[in-house]
């Protein structure tokens, strides 16, 4: 008997939080979601944990250094996207505003910090999900299953 395992695409998102307010970043010119807002995130590598991968895109981003001690867990979330997807969220919740740079201005057009209780309203629809389910402390959701798939 063949037995298939099922692989899924592994997305990672860093909430950096500084005094009740996120950094989000403005997608343009990406072929998703482009001119709404999102957070630092990207998609695991070959070989890499979600922490390490988590800490990357954060760098790579927005030009702050963070430790793996800094990230906590807060929500994870299976969907369907023409695919199986699995989304990690960490949240980094700093003491000190961080210096951020923009540094894939070719993908973002603007990082901005916005308060966590009054979301842009051209947000990646996903993202703003999770981010109230944050605020509510729930930790994982699903998305884009039919309910017999979901069960």
């Amino acid at each position: 008997m063949s037995v298939f395992r099922a692989h899924s695409v592994v997305d990672v998102h860093v909430i950096i939080e500084w005094e009740e307010m996120v950094l989000l970043g403005l997608r343009q010119d990406t072929g998703y979601m482009d001119d709404h807002f999102h957070l630092p995130s990207g998609h695991l590598e070959q070989g890499e944990s979600v922490i390490a991968a988590a800490i990357r895109e954060v760098s790579e981003e927005a030009g702050i250094v963070l430790h793996s001690d800094q990230l906590e867990f807060v929500h994870a979330f299976h969907a369907w996207s023409a695919g199986s997807r699995v989304g990690m969220f960490f949240a980094a919740r700093l003491a000190e505003m961080p210096e951020v740079r923009n540094l894939e201005p070719a993908k973002c057009a603007a990082l901005e910090w916005v308060s966590l209780n009054a979301l842009p309203v051209n947000m990646v629809p996903y993202c703003a999900d999770v981010l109230a389910l944050y605020r509510d402390g729930i930790m994982f959701s699903t998305r884009g299953w039919t309910k017999d798939q979901a069960a």
